[in-house]
Order: structure tokens, then sequence, then C-alpha cells
């Protein structure tokens, strides 16, 4: 960085004059310097891209994030109702049928939970790369 001829006054005439222009003086320090305009719209739209095809991605978590949300609630619901004591009044028929569906909800679960970290550890990936 070169150093500036003049004193204060001319410093502030030339900080001023290029805010009067729609210029912005160059605020970056040494060793940072501020990126040419260009350079940060190259960037955003880099940023947009990457958004852009990171998007399916993103939606894939979340469904599998939702469908882990509902079977986990659908598994304390059954559990719930498996563990009233009035389930076995009719000789057990009914608490088969449940017991059968809380094994489908467990294996689904299980297989939801799977994709889930799966589909975490691909978008983790892709926002480092």
């Amino acid at each position: 960085m070169a150093p500036f001829d003049g004193d204060l006054q001319d410093y502030r005439e030339l900080l001023l004059a290029g805010s009067r222009n729609g210029k912005r003086a160059d605020t970056g320090t040494e060793g940072t310097p501020s990126l040419p305009p260009k350079s940060r719209r190259a960037q955003r739209r880099r940023a947009a891209a990457q958004r852009r095809a990171l998007a399916p991605l993103r939606r894939a978590l979340e469904t599998a994030e939702r469908m882990v949300e509902e079977l986990t609630a659908r598994k304390a619901e059954l559990d719930g109702v498996m563990a009233a004591p009035d389930l076995y009044d009719d000789g057990g028929k009914k608490a088969i049928a449940l017991r059968r569906e809380l094994q489908e909800v467990t294996r689904d679960l299980a297989e939801a939970e799977a994709r889930w970290l799966q589909l975490q550890e691909q978008w983790e990936t892709a926002q480092a790369a």
C-alpha cells in the first residue's frame, strides 16, 4: 500500500469526493483488499448456482426428516395404545394387530433414520465442497 501524499484535509476531501460520485472508498485493510464489484457479483452468482444445485438434495433431506418425525409420532401413539390395560379384553386380537403395525412402523422408522443420516452426510459433504 502506497503512502498518501497530502495532509488530513486532502485525505478527507478525497474520501468525500469518492462518496459523492457513488464510489466507495477502499476500506479494506492491508492483506485483505476489498473485492471489486465484478468479483462480488461473480461470487454471489456462484453461491446462487450452488444453492440451485443443492436444492434437490435439500428437499430430499427435508422430506426424510418429516418422515422420521411422522413415524416417531406414530410409534409413540402405538406404544401408548399398547399400554392400555383394556386392549386385551377381546382375547388379544386387537393387540396382535397393533403389535404387527408397531413392528412395521419400527422397521420403517429405522429405514427412514438411515436414509436421513445418509442424506445428512451428503449434504454436509456438498456444503464443504
